[in-house]
């Protein structure tokens, strides 16, 4: 019957990935994948630069910890004879940044300075730069990075109450993609569903008149 072969075409546009709700379910959770990401990022450089550089208790242990990583880091690109130098200095420059915003805050005695800015500003750069696993690191992938950093860093100036307002910032963008995808697959497959019923009708009208054609003959 014509419902049999509608469904039909339907089941096979879905076994070979062409389904448009499908598409729109994977770009959505990569989206929120994304976005919880950048919160869980951004709550963690939060706790970098609003507890963890002010009190040496929690400062040490995070540099002993950052010269663990990279000497392992190290030892084992060695023993692959793999070149370790990227790999080896990114947990370096983390400690770095450590040093520059406890020194900023802490011995200078002032809320925010230029010493805290860079500090904070390298601890993000390396932050993001460690978070693109599969991305090709270029100098002008790094320089981005670096400048973006520095920007935002000149907003958040190590401020809780900042920090608190990009990840509710954050939060708001992932509740509106959460509402707005469901209503685009909708969207979609009323369209499909449209679609589809036009062909069905344009292959049953001409089903109609090719069978009308052979009768005559």
């Amino acid at each position: 019957t014509h419902e049999e072969q509608d469904e039909q075409q339907q089941q096979q546009q879905e076994s070979t990935g062409g389904n448009p709700s499908s598409v729109i379910s994977q770009l959505a959770s990569m989206t929120l994948s994304v976005i919880f990401q950048c919160i869980m990022r951004t709550i963690m450089m939060g706790l970098v630069a609003c507890l963890l550089v002010r009190y040496r208790l929690f400062l040490f242990p995070s540099l002993a910890f950052v010269l663990f990583v990279s000497y392992r880091i190290h030892t084992v690109n060695q023993a692959n004879a793999i070149s370790s130098t990227p790999q080896t200095l990114a947990p370096l420059m983390i400690g770095v940044g450590l040093l520059l915003m406890y020194r900023g805050r802490v011995y200078l005695e002032e809320r925010w300075t230029t010493t805290f800015w860079t500090g904070e500003s390298l601890v993000m750069t390396m932050f993001l730069y460690n978070s693109l696993t599969e991305t090709p690191k270029t100098p002008a992938l790094t320089a981005g990075l670096a400048i973006f950093s520095f920007c935002l860093t000149l907003w958040l100036r190590g401020n809780a109450w900042t920090y608190a307002t990009l990840v509710g910032l954050e939060c708001v963008v992932a509740a509106m993609a959460a509402c707005a995808f469901p209503i685009m697959e909708m969207l979609l497959e009323q369209l499909m569903a449209e679609k589809l019923r036009r062909v069905g009708e344009k292959v049953r009208a001409q089903a109609q008149r090719t069978r009308a054609f052979y009768d005559k003959r």
